[in-house]
């Protein structure tokens, strides 16, 4: 009777950036590479690599437990992609909009993709995905797995020995010294549709060994009896110089009655993978958000000017404070100007013609706010 499994792979990638280099702003990007790829090992040393899917995600996600982020803009220059990005979760309970071109006031670069939300309240993510084009997209990850009998009889209980044998793909990870973390869900199972078959009345696995990481062994339910029929395998770092080796006995009892040998499935492995990098070159760009704040300006005068006699000085200061309670604010630059004009609701501050002269005053103070911290200009 010959036997193999399949061998079911989920990877996840992290590529994480933030707002600031401020630890504790609450704004957080995330992008994620999700594989979705099967590998259908025969255990006579052949492995075949399926990948139906690759998904980019980006998630926009703001931690903070009382703030209210607002006006929040995020730009991605997405490359490999083979669908439009669209929004796949919104936990926000408000619009979520991908744009084209930002407002020029966020200073983010032009010509690329950009996603909008007016208002991330706290505790709150958006999640955008990208189907990506998997045609030039190799397996990080190569399994091999062989075992120490190509038949067993039927009907009588017979045991035999696993080997499997994971390393890295370095061809498609982003550079040779890319480090892979792996956690590994090994299952016997005697249930079709978790690739397994209704002949198998018993299946355990003993005897494990593996050459790094931790190993544990349990009962699961894709064996319909009590045996430790699973293993879960991790804190395992395939690099440069390390692969991973896992070995088991397995035990069994199969009710097969046909006069002929038969290829029967006898259960599947769930590799979770995950590395720093991506395998396309979407990236994310920069970052822009609003957060709660105050901003006051006082106009002091006239005052005298002793060369010339008369009251034409006037002395403009603003003061800034971070009314958040998660964030930080960097404030880099500071423009003040004041303009002729008697009614401010109709006056429009940004018509040059409108200004007074000598009234232009600018700073860069290069302050960090904590919550709390008040800036105040000089005068």
């Amino acid at each position: 009777m010959k036997y193999n499994w399949k061998l079911a792979i989920i990877g996840i990638l992290l590529l994480i950036g933030m707002l600031s280099a401020i630890s504790a702003n609450p704004l957080m990007v995330t992008y994620t590479e999700k594989y979705n790829m099967t590998a259908n090992v025969s255990g006579d040393g052949t492995t075949e690599y399926a990948i139906h899917n690759l998904t980019g995600y980006i998630k926009i996600e703001n931690n903070a437990q009382n703030d209210t982020l607002s006006d929040v803009w995020v730009a991605i220059n997405i490359s490999n992609n083979i669908s439009a990005p669209y929004v796949s979760d919104n936990a926000t309970q408000r619009g979520v909009f991908i744009k084209n071109s930002p407002p020029a006031y966020t200073g983010l670069p032009s010509g690329l993709t950009y996603v909008h939300i007016p208002i991330l309240p706290n505790n709150s993510y958006v999640k955008v995905a990208i189907q990506l084009n998997t045609s030039n997209v190799g397996a990080p990850i190569l399994v091999n797995e062989s075992y120490s009998a190509t038949k067993i009889p039927a009907n009588r209980f017979a045991t035999w020995n696993v080997s499997l044998n994971i390393s890295r793909n370095v061809s498609a990870l982003p550079n040779p010294y890319t480090r892979v973390i792996i956690r590994l869900f090994k299952h016997l199972s005697n249930k079709s549709n978790f690739y397994g078959n209704s002949t198998w009345t018993f299946l355990n696995i003993s005897n494990v060994s593996a050459n790094q990481g931790n190993t544990s062994l349990y009962n699961s339910h894709y064996f319909t009896g009590t045996a430790n029929d699973s293993i879960e395998w991790y804190n395992v770092e395939l690099n440069s110089t390390h692969n991973g080796s896992l070995n088991f006995t397995v035990s069994a009892y199969n009710t097969y009655t046909g006069r002929g040998a038969t290829k029967v499935n006898y259960g599947f492995a769930a590799v979770n993978f995950y590395y720093g990098g991506t395998t396309g070159a979407t990236v994310v760009e920069g970052v822009y958000a609003i957060g709660d704040s105050g901003v006051s300006v006082c106009k002091k005068g006239p005052d005298m000017n002793t060369t010339t006699g008369e009251y034409t000085l006037w002395y403009e200061n603003t003061t800034f404070k971070n009314k958040g309670n998660n964030y930080y604010y960097n404030i880099s630059e500071v423009n003040i100007w004041a303009v002729n004009g008697s009614n401010p609701t109709s006056l429009d501050p940004f018509n040059p013609s409108l200004l007074i002269s000598g009234s232009n005053h600018t700073e860069t103070p290069n302050a960090i706010l904590s919550p709390g911290d008040i800036w105040n200009s000089s005068t």
